[in-house]
């Protein structure tokens, strides 16, 4: 029986070989990644943004609320309060 010599550093001559010819076909194959928005997702972000800006607003409007409350000159108009309750219960069947 004949057992066939192995030579260790005949593997490691082939891995060279692999790697160099790696690294040319990496470089002829770079490609450059895109990114495209759709327009719901344009649509989304200008809301966000406006949401954002009218916070401001909002902000404004519930710090003149709290100042009336505090000082008692906050008046509730009980005729627009029923409207909307009557609206709402309307809406809700």
């Amino acid at each position: 029986m004949k057992i066939n010599p192995v030579n260790p550093y005949s593997n490691i001559s082939k891995t060279d070989k692999v790697r160099k010819s790696d690294n040319v076909t990496k470089k002829s194959n770079t490609v450059s990644d895109q990114v495209q928005i759709s327009d719901e997702a344009k649509s989304i972000d200008k809301l966000i943004q406006k949401a954002k800006s009218s916070e401001s607003d909002r902000t404004e409007k519930v710090e003149a609320l709290k100042r009336q409350i505090e000082d008692g000159s906050y008046k509730v108009d009980s005729q627009k309060l029923a409207e909307k309750m009557i609206d709402t219960l309307k809406n809700n069947e």
